[in-house]
């Protein structure tokens, strides 16, 4: 069993599900399509968008989702990388819910280790993504996406993110 096939099927126990090659944010009107190689395995998740409470871990706070938009994994042959992603409209900050599921990503993952079926075998790095739809001090370079020194990276204006880019960014902070 890959490392994917075991957070697809931990994410699934929990009410996550497993979505196509598309990011958005219905109520924002925002859309973007993901873009990866072939040779890239990837899953993405979301939190059903059933209405769902999520799970007993967060609490509702009015005027804050508690969770980030989307969970995003990448195997190397090395380590799985984990972004939680927020598209944001405007200039909202979106720190807290990209700390906040940071935590839950961790959580998740320190979860995951006491498992006989699906303990990880790779070591798994966080990144956080925040997608946006205006010019925000925007981290996206010539040379492809940087995260600054809490791992966020911020993207703006862009009809498509390329996971490649977020795994070469990501991977520079960890060398």
């Amino acid at each position: 069993m890959t490392e994917l096939q075991k957070y697809e099927i931990a994410f699934q126990e929990r009410h996550l599900c497993q979505i196509p090659h598309i990011l958005e944010e219905v109520d924002a009107d925002m859309r973007r399509i993901v873009v990866a190689t072939d040779k890239l395995h990837y899953r993405i998740f979301r939190i059903e968008p059933n209405g769902t409470a999520v799970f007993p871990y967060f609490r509702h706070k009015e005027g804050l989702n508690s969770m980030c938009d989307y969970f995003v994994f990448i195997e190397t042959s090395e380590r799985v990388y984990g972004f939680v992603v927020e598209l944001k409209k405007g200039n909202g900050n979106p720190n807290k819910q990209l700390r906040r599921s940071e935590i839950f990503l961790r959580f998740f993952y320190e979860r995951m280790m006491l498992s006989d079926r699906l303990q990880p075998e790779k070591e798994l790095v966080i990144g956080k993504v925040r997608v946006c739809d205006k010019n925000v001090r925007a981290t996206t370079r010539n040379n492809g996406v940087q995260f600054d020194d809490e791992r966020v990276a911020r993207l703006y204006n862009k009809k498509s993110v390329y996971l490649d880019m977020w795994l070469a960014g990501l991977e520079r902070c960890v060398v």
